[in-house]
């Protein structure tokens, strides 16, 4: 019984591993398209200040700012391949395949509901001890009985042959009756107060692992909802700010108003606060 809860909790862990790897590797997919998309942009923008530099219009500066913008796009896109792949890798493996998956899902933000009490107390690790609870159980029932009585039962039924005065056909029938008493019981007795003080202590650890277990989830489920609405700020503040100012970026420096290193840094800024969002997400 033990052995199958154990296989549950293993089961558990790899269900929430794989969950886990699943929304990493969503994550991933958005920092990749926001690189890729800052990649086009730096690559432009690196164009036209090669142009501005040939036709005298603007210095070196341009040209090697954007050379740099370039190589920490190119550092970042490189790194986020060598995680990704990993990731990929861990989820052929929890998935026992040699497949190369690539998630697809509605959003990339997970949906996490609080477990009610019935789900979390019939976790794996509360069966467990709730197991070892009854096997405790049933180990002081078993020393109980050993100080109890003995009745013994034993029935015969023979025949006798001799040829003279009995036949095949004669049955002998017998029935014997025994009664043993333990008359020293203080060593068993000391055995069922072992047995009862282990059992005590089996259900001071069910209660105290169903207590821990509760306590965990109720923390865990908190801090994901102070997390969500950290998300949710980021979204409808941050993430509004940010499009805000890539729509606008490429007008102002077309019109004049802007020039090409302010263009970076107001890039950079719309880039970082996306960073922010994601990595809110994969807290």
């Amino acid at each position: 019984k033990i052995a199958v809860i154990h296989q549950e909790l293993s089961k558990a862990e790899v269900t929430k591993l794989t969950s886990e790897v699943f929304y990493e590797l969503l994550a991933i997919q958005q920092y990749e398209q926001l690189y890729q998309q800052a990649d086009s942009a730096y690559q432009k923008l690196q164009k036209l200040a090669e142009v501005r530099l040939k036709t005298g219009e603007s210095s070196m500066l341009e040209k090697a700012s954007a050379q740099n913008q370039l190589l920490q796009i190119d550092t970042k896109l490189k790194n986020l391949w060598v995680q990704k792949a990993l990731r990929q890798q861990q989820l052929s493996f929890l998935l026992n395949t040699d497949d190369i998956f690539q998630p697809v899902a509605e959003s990339f933000v997970a949906t996490v509901k609080m477990a009610d009490t019935i789900s979390w107390v019939n976790h794996p690790l509360i069966k467990i001890q709730q197991q070892e609870e009854k096997l405790a159980q049933s180990q002081t029932a078993l020393e109980k009985a050993k100080l109890l009585p003995e009745f013994n039962v034993g029935y015969n039924n023979t025949t006798l042959r001799d040829g003279v005065n009995f036949t095949p056909s004669d049955r002998f029938q017998s029935v014997q009756l025994s009664l043993s008493i333990p008359l020293l019981g203080g060593s068993q007795r000391n055995k069922v107060k072992s047995a009862k003080a282990y059992e005590a202590y089996r259900k001071a650890e069910t209660a105290q692992v169903t207590q821990q277990l509760s306590t965990q989830l109720k923390s865990v489920y908190q801090q994901y909802q102070q997390q969500r609405v950290l998300v949710q700020n980021l979204k409808s503040n941050g993430l509004a700010t940010a499009n805000a100012i890539t729509n606008t970026l490429n007008l102002q420096l077309k019109n004049g108003q802007i020039n090409y290193l302010e263009w970076t840094m107001l890039n950079n800024e719309s880039i970082a606060i996306k960073e922010s969002y994601f990595e809110a997400i994969r807290q």
